[in-house]
């Protein structure tokens, strides 16, 4: 079956509902690309959008994102992000994207294993400023970002491994924080390891060797195959479409951005003008 896949308009409508590409049943996950779930699950959440966006909208420079879509979208840009540091590892290392779970509904963003070990890895998108650490909740600009589900992932990832390898595993959970501030943690943190996307790939690389290579070998074939994580042979779908639409998304919420930022920067100005314009008539009169 070749079904293909919908564009996205040029100024980020749908321009119908994505279909995908078969490609026959098959065990392995390993072609899973960073961020696919929710790619896919962002662009099925535009298409509540307009297909084609007004003049006025398009002016104006208004988001073409959905209430809905936008935190997916968001997410997916992080789980992108990270995909692309975890490609500056090296060959020693393996990874493995969007592993699927029945119960809960969760996937594991990132599995990565190497000779310091097996670590689950899930990117955060907190802003610039400075990020506190507080047990597994992260707290930046006042927002909390608790991280309970990740060490639980964790868990889960080290007991089905430890299963199907008989290896005494055990995984850890990384939050990779993309251009943070300063990270303030606290050293009841436990086995939550907070890193800075600047820091993340030489702290890793630094580790001691916990693994040869024939156990790593042995643990990547373990975590490809679907049977390790309960899953059954599914059709495992082409996932350039679903890639190839979210970046066309990406370029229409870039263009719709520049408008906005022109409006800003003139809203800018005429308040600048109105200052000095009063400033100036202030001191005519004192003149007088």
């Amino acid at each position: 079956m070749s079904e293909g896949v919908s564009d996205v308009d040029t100024v980020g409508g749908l321009t119908g509902p994505p279909t995908y590409v078969t490609v026959g049943w098959s065990e392995s996950l390993r072609i899973g690309t960073a961020g696919y779930g929710t790619m896919r699950a962002c662009l099925d959440a535009q298409e509540l959008a307009p297909a084609r966006r007004g003049a006025v909208a398009r002016w104006l420079g208004i988001d073409p994102l959905t209430p809905t879509a936008r935190p997916l979208f968001l997410r997916a840009l992080a789980e992108r992000r990270v995909g692309l540091l975890l490609d500056e590892l090296g060959s020693q290392w393996d990874a493995l994207h969007a592993i699927p779970r029945t119960e809960p509904d969760s996937p594991l963003e990132h599995l990565i294993i190497g000779p310091a070990g097996v670590f689950v890895i899930r990117g955060l998108d907190a802003g610039s400023g400075d990020v506190w650490v507080r047990g597994v909740t992260l707290v930046a600009r006042r927002h909390r970002h608790p991280m309970d589900d990740l060490q639980e992932q964790a868990e889960y990832a080290s007991r089905m491994l430890r299963q199907a390898t008989a290896l005494p595993v055990e995984v850890r959970p990384i939050v990779v924080l993309l251009d943070p501030g300063h990270i303030w943690t606290r050293t009841d943190n436990g086995a939550l390891i907070v890193l800075s996307n600047r820091e993340f790939v030489t702290w890793l690389l630094s580790q001691p060797i916990r693994y040869c290579g024939d156990d790593v070998a042995a643990l990547s074939e373990a975590a490809e195959t679907a049977a390790t994580w309960n899953q059954q042979p599914t059709d495992r779908m082409l996932q350039g479409g679903v890639t190839s639409a979210f970046d066309a998304l990406q370029h229409a919420v870039t263009l719709a951005g520049k408008p906005r930022r022109l409006w800003v920067a003139a809203a800018a100005i005429l308040v600048l003008a109105g200052a000095w314009s009063v400033a100036f008539a202030v001191t005519l009169g004192h003149l007088h």
